[in-house]
């Protein structure tokens, strides 16, 4: 163990991050090409050569996805973690409760 608290083996981790390539989603993979190039441009060390926050949102692959289903995926994960929601309740209607 180093002055730093840590192993040997966690600065060669930190050395592989900082020096080393970063990681790549793999060609002919289950992944589009799309997600791919976003992952790749999201990587991108230099901050003069990675893309901001603006050019991300008009990635191929942002514009691509179906926001209607992004809901219904977030309503059932929340659904499946918290249990669903009231018989009484709506989600377009419930008015927050102010805390006591």
């Amino acid at each position: 163990m180093f002055v730093t608290g840590r192993t040997k083996a966690q600065r060669g981790i930190i050395g592989v991050v900082v020096n080393g390539d970063p990681p790549r989603l793999p060609d002919g993979s289950i992944y589009s090409d799309d997600l791919r190039q976003f992952i790749a441009r999201c990587l991108i060390k230099d901050d003069t050569r990675r893309d901001n926050y603006v050019n991300l949102l008009a990635s191929p692959f942002l514009r691509s996805v179906d926001h209607e289903m992004g809901r219904e995926v977030m309503r059932e994960f929340v659904c499946k973690i918290l249990g669903p929601p009231p018989k009484s309740a709506s989600l377009e209607t419930a008015t927050p409760k102010p805390p006591l």
